[in-house]
């Protein structure tokens, strides 16, 4: 068993396309836990300088050596360590990443179904690829497709203006309600605040036609229901037969008059 005198791990990065290589030093007696903080620290460094946060891992260490002289793995307490890579699992030590809507950092996660988690930003349940807070007292939970939600939308819905994602309601008011289903959010809006309009991120990203399990034709997204032109004529879901205001969202059918409000939606499979 041996004390490393002097010894040093060495990186080779790829900063903006060109190889570089730069070399930490730890003094005589370094511990294992002196050896993480200098590998962590190299991580901080690679990260500011190719601004890839969720891309880049704890690079491997190269190479111990003891007064100089011979290459090979660390020993300590009669345990071998490999001297590459470091992290000897896949995935043991993630990344973290910051979000714009949450104050402690986030690290990736893969969330079950049957964990019955709900995302912090789109409210809607949660499984797959996501994002988790590193606080262990700390429930927030983004999806992977909320966490790269675009902060800055033009939405054919809204022409005159940009949306602008926020992380909460605007103002303070502890919730909103969505221009397009009419129901209420208390979390992520794409939001004007000139016209004072409002969109859950899902209803912002609903596609323009569908196919409705209960209806042969594709049904077209329609952002209001004033094609329908008759004086005293009001729009009633083929679904559930509720009246539709003039100003929700809804998919419909012209060639048969066919329609339904966003919440009775259903896909087909195929």
């Amino acid at each position: 068993m041996f004390e490393p005198q002097i010894a040093w791990l060495e990186m080779v990065a790829d900063l903006k396309g060109k190889g570089k290589k730069k070399t930490w030093k730890l003094k005589k007696g370094a511990s294992i836990k002196g050896i993480l903080n200098v590998c962590l620290e190299i991580n901080k460094v690679n990260r500011e300088k190719n601004n890839l946060l969720t891309l880049l891992q704890l690079p491997y260490i190269h190479r111990f050596v003891n007064d100089g002289s011979s290459e090979g793995n660390l020993q300590k307490r009669g345990d071998i360590m490999a001297a590459k890579p470091l992290i000897g699992r896949k995935n043991s030590l993630r990344p973290c990443v910051k979000h714009f809507s949450h104050s402690h950092p986030l690290r990736p996660v893969d969330v079950k179904e049957e964990e019955e988690i709900i995302c912090s930003g789109c409210e809607l349940d949660l499984s797959g690829s996501a994002y988790k807070c590193t606080k262990s007292t700390c429930d927030f939970f983004l999806h992977k497709s909320c966490f790269e939600l675009p902060r800055e939308l033009e939405h054919t819905s809204h022409p005159q203006h940009l949306l602008v994602l926020l992380s909460s309601p605007p103002g303070d008011d502890s919730k909103f309600t969505c221009n397009a289903c009419g129901d209420y959010g208390t979390s992520f809006a794409y939001h004007c605040a000139t016209c004072q309009f409002n969109l859950h991120v899902g209803c912002a990203f609903l596609p323009k036609t569908m196919k409705h399990v209960d209806h042969n034709h594709p049904l077209t997204l329609s952002y209001s229901t004033n094609f329908l032109d008759k004086e005293g004529l009001v729009f009633t879901c083929d679904v559930c037969r509720k009246e539709v205001s003039q100003t929700s969202w809804v998919y419909y059918c012209l060639d048969c008059d066919y329609g339904t409000d966003l919440h009775c939606t259903t896909p087909s499979e195929c």
